[in-house]
């Protein structure tokens, strides 16, 4: 039977040579007392391409009752070894249904210190659990999909459980924070992180692949038949966007009826300056809210 306890590093174990709770006391920084994982790659969850019995356990960084945790090495984990399992019965051994990778700590005074396991829920315990609060020993790591028990066969691997979407993956808060040139992007540290920017004045935001400027919005009001200007058989409006800095090549123009919230498509748009953005309509009788990002 395989271990339930991957390798790992906690700072700092009870009765540890120094102060344990005031150096846990400061990880509350970090974690506002919840129990979150560090970011979006740490200690994610990927099925085994050997096995459809088996996931695997990345390493990565975890606050469980203000104690940092962290696990150095990838850990796999047998769907049918009971051990894996937080409290096998086969009453609640179905499938299809959704099982969970949680990761199971309890900060205790205690010798030897407690350590952190690696543990699954079967899908008639999932209830069981108010996952990422103090008032359970567990955090939520991923929602396994499994299709059968026999043979046991893994089908998908999700960050929350479509049934119950409450029990997710949750993170510690970051943040924007200034940079003065922006890094080449790394997924693991990046993904969901805010940028700003400081040598071109520009935010960005890390997605899963790439890095990703974000524009300002700008949303404008049109409230009548006064507003539209006659020219031909159609009628116009001019806005001023001299003040927005705007890229006529990477400029968003969407429109909606304000009466209907209805999205609008108008005549034409001409973005021919960076300075006026003209909204042209067959009718001055339709009041649009115009978003401009």
């Amino acid at each position: 039977m395989a271990s339930t306890i991957p390798e790992q590093y906690r700072a700092v174990d009870p009765f540890a040579s120094y102060n344990s709770n005031t150096v846990n006391q400061i990880t509350e920084v970090r974690s506002r007392g919840e129990n979150l994982l560090d970011n979006r790659c740490g200690m994610d969850v990927v099925a085994d391409s050997t096995s459809t019995a088996r996931v695997t356990v990345l390493p990565g960084y975890c606050y469980k009752d203000d104690m940092m945790i962290r696990i150095t090495e990838e850990h796999s984990i047998d769907f049918t070894d009971p051990e894996q399992y937080i409290s096998f019965d086969l009453t609640y051994y179905t499938a299809p249904g959704y099982f969970y990778v949680v990761l199971e700590y309890t900060y205790i005074k205690s010798r030897p210190s407690p350590q952190a396991k690696i543990k699954i829920v079967m899908p008639g315990q999932r209830t069981f659990y108010d996952y990422g609060t103090s008032s359970t020993s567990l955090i939520f790591l991923k929602a396994v999909y499994v299709s059968s028990t026999g043979p046991f066969t893994i089908d998908s691997v999700h960050d929350f459980d479509p049934t119950l979407p409450n029990n997710e993956r949750e993170y510690a808060t970051r943040y924007v924070s200034p940079v003065t040139q922006l890094p080449s992007f790394e997924q693991c540290r990046d993904e969901g992180r805010l940028a700003y920017e400081t040598e071109t004045n520009q935010y960005w935001i890390g997605t899963d692949v790439e890095w990703l400027r974000l524009a300002g919005k700008y949303v404008y009001l049109i409230t009548g038949p006064g507003d539209w200007t006659l020219s031909g058989s159609d009628y116009y409006h001019d806005i001023d966007v001299s003040g927005l800095s705007l890229d006529s090549q990477d400029v968003v123009v969407s429109c909606r009826d304000t009466s209907t919230n209805f999205v609008i498509t108008p005549g034409d748009i001409d973005l021919s300056t960076s300075d006026v953005v003209r909204i042209w309509m067959p009718v001055n009788t339709v009041s649009l809210s115009v978003t401009i990002i």
